[in-house]
């Protein structure tokens, strides 16, 4: 508990003797600290409390942690949570020169897309598992987290090497699947036009199109028959 206030930004009467692990995450959290320097909020927070932008951030997300456990709609806030700081980082990496960053968040979104089709598998069943929605939050936070890389950690030690192992596989499947699509809607496209054909020639030989046919026709006729007189 001292070392986690110490490093938030917080005194202690005695400070614990530093260790590699403890300098590992001090380096870590400075490494937030940088990133959330632009954040507003965060900067009012720690101005208006003496604390560290790292503290207000984990207060926050500790407040915001509860409120997905004991409050209504949990799912749906975990899912706003795995998108809206991802995507906003998505965009500052598309727009900067550095390419680290466009690999983190690839990485991110990749690992992303797989926990939801597992998610979607499994929901009825993790639903009703205790604290789900407060192991879901935390897992997104430490997947998305710069410093933490937990989603460089899930891609490398599980989705890659699957991916790699079975890459033919799903290229073959998603090539037949695209070759299936295009000759679908090919005929489709035939049948609507075949349909819209037969439905013309319906509508020629009924005798009302017939008869209104004649009257226009007729009606031409009556009106240059009187240009010409």
């Amino acid at each position: 508990l001292a070392l986690a206030f110490s490093m938030a930004g917080g005194r202690t009467s005695s400070e614990p003797h530093p260790t590699p692990t403890m300098e590992k995450a001090k380096a870590s959290f400075k490494e937030i600290d940088a990133n959330t320097r632009d954040i507003r909020l965060l900067n009012v927070m720690a101005e208006k409390t003496g604390l560290s932008r790292v503290a207000c951030l984990g207060i926050t997300l500790g407040v915001v942690g509860l409120v997905a456990f004991f409050g209504v709609g949990a799912g749906f806030f975990c899912n706003v949570v795995g998108f809206i700081y991802p995507a906003y980082a998505s965009f500052k990496a598309i727009e900067s020169h550095d390419k680290d960053d466009d690999t983190q968040w690839l990485t991110y979104w990749v690992v992303y897309a797989a926990f939801c089709i597992l998610e979607a598998f499994a929901d009825f069943i993790m639903a009703w598992l205790p604290f789900y929605y407060v192991f879901k939050f935390a897992f997104l936070i430490w997947a998305q987290w710069p410093g933490l890389n937990g989603a460089g950690v899930v891609y490398n030690d599980f989705i890659r090497p699957f991916l790699i192992k079975h890459e033919k596989t799903v290229d073959g499947a998603l090539s037949g699947a695209a070759s299936g699509v295009k000759e679908a809607a090919a005929e489709a496209a035939a049948a609507a036009a075949d349909a819209a054909k037969a439905g013309v020639q319906s509508a020629m030989q009924s005798d009302a199109v017939r008869g209104a046919v004649a009257g226009v026709l007729a009606g031409g006729a009556a009106g240059e028959g009187k240009k010409d007189s």
